[in-house]
């Protein structure tokens, strides 16, 4: 009987945890929020529950003059390393534009010296949104 009740008080936190992650969606809004949470604090699995299967990931660094295409897992590998992400200050949504199944938003964030711009494209599909497509935009800001 103490052997269940242990091996309960150790499932049942992990199961809350995997649902709070799952969660759907319900607002552009709402997944800018959680696509913010996730880049800020290198928290993949809020990453992946916000993103298609299928997401495109395109980083256009512009101090370096490079551009890089990422499927969803190289990205969250990325971010995880915090290799991207990891901004110091919270994104602001600047643009966001909603039709009934599409939407596009602009986020920008200012770390250190160094300006990101995030543009997203989200489809709602089954009545849970999710990004599609992401460009991410690193530019030096001047002094």
């Amino acid at each position: 009987m103490f052997r269940k009740i242990v091996v309960m008080m150790l499932i049942l936190p992990m199961l809350c945890i995997y649902a709070e992650n799952k969660k759907e969606v319900n607002s552009p809004a709402e997944l800018a929020g959680q696509y913010n949470e996730g880049i800020k604090g290198s928290v993949t699995s809020i990453l992946e529950n916000v993103f298609d299967q299928n997401t495109n990931i395109i980083v256009k660094n512009n101090v370096m003059d490079k551009v890089n295409n990422y499927d969803t897992d190289q990205f969250l590998s990325l971010v995880q390393k915090k290799v991207l992400g990891s901004w110091k200050n919270d994104p602001k949504i600047s643009y966001l534009y909603e039709d009934s199944n599409n939407a596009s938003i602009k986020l920008e964030s200012i770390s250190g010296k160094t300006g990101y711009t995030s543009y997203i494209t989200c489809l709602k599909s089954a009545e849970s949104w999710k990004i599609v497509n992401v460009i991410i935009a690193i530019d030096k800001i001047s002094e």
